[in-house]
């Protein structure tokens, strides 16, 4: 399992892309909610990072 990495995303369709992928790869692992939250912001990078962790 390769999970995409999330940075600044200025195309809304590049943000879905990368939404649609992650919710992809947790519906096969069986998370929570609560655990796809924790694991999907793991893969923030660059500002969306900063923007995470505030």
């Amino acid at each position: 399992m390769n999970p995409p990495t999330f940075e600044e995303q200025y195309e809304p369709t590049e943000a879905s892309e990368w939404f649609f992928r992650m919710e992809d790869m947790l519906e096969d692992l069986e998370c929570t909610p609560a655990e796809k939250v924790t694991f999907a912001t793991r893969f923030f990078r660059g500002s969306a990072s900063n923007w995470w962790h505030g």
